[in-house]
């Protein structure tokens, strides 16, 4: 397929701003314009993974009975958005149980707080990096993708040493990319993901002979500069041609997608 992002500017625009503060407005718009294709392209992946990540979770569900994703704000089980996934050339939908979350007792007091959950969703995350090296058959996993909601929760954790995770998440305001690693997976926040799409994309990047999603660019920003007829006005167009391809066999195997339901608060 193809991504293109056309620019225009005045004369008059050019004149000005290189003048008065020596700035090259084809080049800033240029830039702009390579920035908006490769955050294209970056949603269109990621898209693409979830999807797949999806259609694993789903399969893995209605074969083994493995269901990992939780409702933390409450005990009671919930059915989640039909999400969108690939299937044979087409594109299907799917839904899922959301299972509550199990209330554990000690002395007949309720034991849970905000940061067992916490502790229930980084145990889930876990599991499913074991599910991909499982069904994968190839390693386990190695990057999770996830919202801003969910990482601050993630970071909110990172020193709970009662039930202690490995992680290396810090609680410095806006380290977000990457957040950091948990169990060995490097945490990423997706700035597009909105802040209620708790979702969480667990994957694993393996070799160039290995099966997964593969991005194989033809053009990643080729410029081409044109001059408008009649106003002399300078235009660029800048264009990004690549397939995005489900290669190897059983591709889905190296992602699962993982759905959280949180309450208004963090977690």
């Amino acid at each position: 397929g193809t991504y293109q992002v056309s620019v225009s500017v005045t004369q008059e625009q050019i004149q000005d701003l290189n003048k008065q503060w020596g700035i090259d407005v084809i080049a800033m718009v240029e830039n702009a314009g390579i920035n908006e294709i490769s955050q294209s392209i970056k949603k269109h992946i990621l898209s693409r993974l979830f999807g797949l990540g999806w259609k694993n979770h789903i399969k893995a569900n209605s074969v083994e009975g493995i269901n990992l994703n939780m409702n933390c704000a409450s005990t009671n089980s919930l059915t989640s958005t039909a999400y969108a996934y690939p299937d044979s050339g087409a594109v299907a939908t799917g839904s899922m149980t959301i299972p509550g979350y199990s209330t554990y007792t000690v002395g007949g007091t309720a034991f849970e707080n905000q940061d067992t959950i916490i502790k229930r969703v980084m145990a889930n995350i876990l599991a499913a990096g074991n599910v991909i090296a499982q069904r994968g058959r190839r390693g386990p996993a190695n990057f999770i993708v996830t919202n801003l909601k969910l990482a601050t929760a993630l970071q909110s954790n990172a020193g709970y040493t009662f039930s202690p995770m490995p992680n290396t998440f810090t609680q410095t305001n806006g380290s977000l990319y990457p957040l950091g690693t948990i169990a060995g997976m490097t945490v990423y926040v997706d700035p597009n993901m909105l802040y209620s799409d708790t979702r969480v994309l667990v994957g694993r990047k393996g070799a160039t002979d290995e099966p997964g999603t593969v991005f194989c660019p033809y053009l990643m920003a080729e410029s081409v500069k044109l001059i408008t007829e009649g106003t002399g006005a300078p235009k660029v167009i800048i264009k990004s041609r690549y397939a995005l391809v489900d290669a190897g066999f059983h591709p889905e195997t190296q992602y699962i997608t993982l759905v959280f339901n949180t309450s208004g608060g963090i977690i």
